[in-house]
C-alpha cells in the first residue's frame, strides 16, 4: 500500500502515552498536520482492509484511501465527537468507494488476490491454508477466493458495503448503522438481500 501523502514529522517526539484520538484532533482543528499523520498512522490500514474488501483492487485502494483520508483532513472542523474517529473515517472510506463504483457503473473489474487474501470470506484463515497445502489445493482455494470476491464486487455498492462490514470485518449492525448512517433496520434488510443473492450466485459455481 502506498503511504498516506501528508505532511512529514518533524523532529524527535519523546517516548510518551500514546495521545488519544480526542487530543490529536483538537490539534488538528488549531492546524497541526503532525496531528492528523498520527491518525493517519493508526488507522490507515484498518481503513484500506475495509476499502480493498469493497473495490477488489489494491490500486485503487491505496488512491481511494488516500482520498478518505484528505476529505477527512479538509473536513476535520466538522467532526462531531459523539463518534469515534475511525467510525468517521469508516463512514468517509465507504461513501468514497460507493461513489467510486457509481462512476465506474459498467466497466469491468478487476480482482487482485494473493495468498494473504484466503480468509475474505467462509471460514478462518488457518483453516484453509491448513487444507490447502500443496500448489493445486492452494490454487484451488484461490480460484474460489477470486469467485466469492467477483460476487461480493457485483452487488450493488450499498449492499456490498454492509456485507464488507458485517461479513468480512465482523461489525455489529449498530456500528454499521453508525457508519453508513442507516437504520438498524434498514442494515438489516439490506444485509438480508445482499446474502440472499450472494447464496444464489455462489452454490451453483462453488459445487462445481
Amino acid at each position: 500500500m502506498s503511504p498516506m501523502q501528508f505532511p512529514t514529522k518533524t523532529g524527535v517526539e519523546p517516548a510518551t502515552a500514546e495521545p488519544s484520538d480526542a487530543s490529536l484532533i483538537e490539534r488538528c482543528r488549531r492546524g497541526d498536520a503532525d496531528a492528523f499523520c498520527s491518525l493517519v498512522a493508526r488507522y490507515q490500514d484498518r481503513i484500506y482492509n475495509i476499502v480493498y474488501r469493497m473495490v477488489g483492487n489494491r490500486d485503487d485502494a491505496a488512491d481511494l484511501c488516500q482520498e478518505s483520508f484528505i476529505k477527512a483532513f479538509r473536513a476535520i472542523g466538522s467532526f462531531e465527537t459523539r463518534s469515534s474517529f475511525v467510525t468517521w473515517m469508516y463512514r468517509i472510506a465507504a461513501n468514497t468507494c460507493i461513489s467510486f463504483h457509481r462512476s465506474r457503473a459498467g466497466k469491468a473489474v478487476q480482482v487482485h488476490t494473493s495468498d494473504s487474501d484466503l480468509d475474505f470470506v467462509g471460514g478462518s484463515a488457518e483453516h484453509e491454508r491448513s487444507s490447502a497445502s500443496d500448489p493445486t489445493d492452494r490454487a484451488a482455494e484461490r480460484e474460489r477466493t477470486d469467485t466469492v470476491q467477483k460476487a461480493i464486487l457485483s452487488l450493488d455498492p450499498e449492499s456490498r458495503a454492509v456485507v464488507v462490514l458485517r461479513d468480512i470485518d465482523g461489525k455489529s449492525y449498530e456500528e454499521i448503522a453508525d457508519m453508513l448512517d442507516l437504520p438498524i433496520g434498514t442494515v438489516r434488510s439490506r444485509l438480508h438481500r445482499a446474502r440472499m443473492e450472494l447464496k444464489s450466485r455462489l452454490t451453483p459455481l462453488l459445487r462445481s
